[in-house]
């Protein structure tokens, strides 16, 4: 039996889906090369490297996950490292200089290391033994916040450390981790396994000390993020409808944000007419939407469109720059990426055994869900932009390490070949 798993295992984690995600970043990338050097033949040595490092990620992922992870979703690993793959070709056309900031070259292999080093040290069937770490993961939570509000400086409406550093990013994985931890603890001894509504009310209270830091900074995208989270977190805990309560308290509380806030009610000014300051803060959604408008179909080619004519756009406004050189089409296979990403995750907690292993699963799924869709809603004007990256693509180091940290969760939660674990 063990021998027929393990090999069910090896044959779900082939290496095609791994040489597929290092087929498209190598298209992508080879197109920025063929501009590269019909403007100036000259090699960068950052440059350079860029798609060893990604090769490298790629066989060192295929690997580990079929050694320690045997029976984990086959989608996660291969889906997360085809965006960001993608993402470091983007990056890599939109730097002026045409060679990779330093930040996300070292973003990147810190990222994947994070992921490999949960996979070696929780998967087979170790990840209940992560429920042991939920209390030090809120103390993190909270220390990561006050370490900001101190210490950081403000920039384009929120503090960011020297550098700018935004460590909150952490706060996903952080209190995902103690939401699941404390609500699968809390069931033990409850009638049928359900936490009553109390236990319920002191995990939102807990998790309501670090988004105080988070209104202080006046992270509003994160704050949003962070309650979509804890309704799922909550609605994944119990089949009782206690998470419409949080659910029905967050709209009037993002109503104030947004309406009482200077910064938040220019956000919504913006979004509802951005040519109320076409040539100011409406110029970077206007670009935005222009950019997506003239890619069409097909889009311009990777490395054959005009980026940089859209503010930031390597970071907040990725999309544009896919969406007119990649085109619709390119933009449909995106989002289908990042909808097999989620369907993976959110299968990795409706197959979960124990409590714990579920509810963050959902959770962590919930966060990358959230976060893709507010930020496509922003670049498409379907939604107020709140400067909220996309995962995976968007340039921007603890972003990205952030991620594949909650890459590397989800894939030892998914991970089916593992025994029944114990919840500490």
């Amino acid at each position: 039996m063990k021998r027929a798993r393990r090999n069910a295992g090896a044959a779900a984690h082939s290496p095609a889906a791994y040489l597929l995600a290092l087929a498209v970043t190598a298209a992508a990338t080879g197109s920025v090369w063929v501009v590269r050097f019909a403007q100036a033949p000259v090699v960068d040595a950052r440059a350079a490297g860029l798609a060893a490092v990604y090769a490298l990620s790629l066989a060192a992922s295929w690997a580990v996950v079929r050694r320690f992870a045997p029976g984990s979703s086959p989608v996660l690993a291969p889906a997360g490292l085809l965006l960001a793959g993608l993402g470091l070709a983007m990056g890599f056309r939109m730097s002026g200089s045409f060679s990779m900031p330093l930040a996300s070259l070292v973003a990147f292999p810190a990222g994947v290391a994070s992921m490999l080093a949960i996979v070696m040290l929780f998967g087979r069937g170790r990840a209940g033994a992560l429920a042991a770490f939920r209390w030090p993961a809120w103390a993190a939570s909270v220390a990561v916040v006050l370490l900001v509000v101190v210490a950081g400086r403000r920039f384009r409406g929120t503090l960011f450390l020297p550098g700018n550093i935004n460590p909150t990013e952490i706060l996903k994985p952080l209190l995902a981790l103690f939401a699941a931890g404390f609500l699968a603890r809390s069931q033990e001894g409850a009638r049928k396994g359900d936490p009553d509504a109390m236990r319920l009310l002191a995990c939102a209270a807990l998790w309501m000390v670090p988004m105080a830091g988070l209104l202080v900074q006046r992270d509003l995208g994160m704050l949003v993020l962070m309650g979509v989270a804890l309704v799922v977190a909550l609605y994944a805990a119990t089949p009782r409808p206690y998470w419409i309560v949080p659910a029905l308290a967050a709209v009037p509380a993002a109503i104030a944000m947004f309406r009482y806030t200077s910064h938040g009610r220019r956000r919504v000014e913006l979004w509802l007419d951005p040519f109320a300051d076409e040539t100011g803060a409406g110029w970077q959604i206007l670009q935005g939407l222009s950019a997506l408008y003239s890619g069409g179909w097909w889009g311009s080619g990777v490395g054959a469109g005009f980026p940089h004519a859209v503010p930031i756009a390597a970071s907040d406004f990725i999309y544009a720059a896919i969406g007119e050189e990649l085109g619709f089409v390119g933009c449909v296979l995106l989002v289908a990426t990042y909808g097999a990403l989620f369907a993976a995750g959110f299968s990795a907690a409706a197959r979960a055994r124990q409590p714990f292993q579920r509810i963050l699963a959902a959770t962590l799924t919930a966060f990358l869900a959230a976060q893709t869709l507010w930020n496509l809603g922003g670049v498409t004007k379907a939604l107020p932009m709140t400067g909220i990256p996309l995962p995976f693509l968007s340039r921007g180091g603890s972003d990205l390490a952030a991620s594949f940290v909650m890459l590397g969760l989800l894939i030892v939660l998914s991970d089916r070949a593992g025994g029944k674990t114990q919840e500490g």
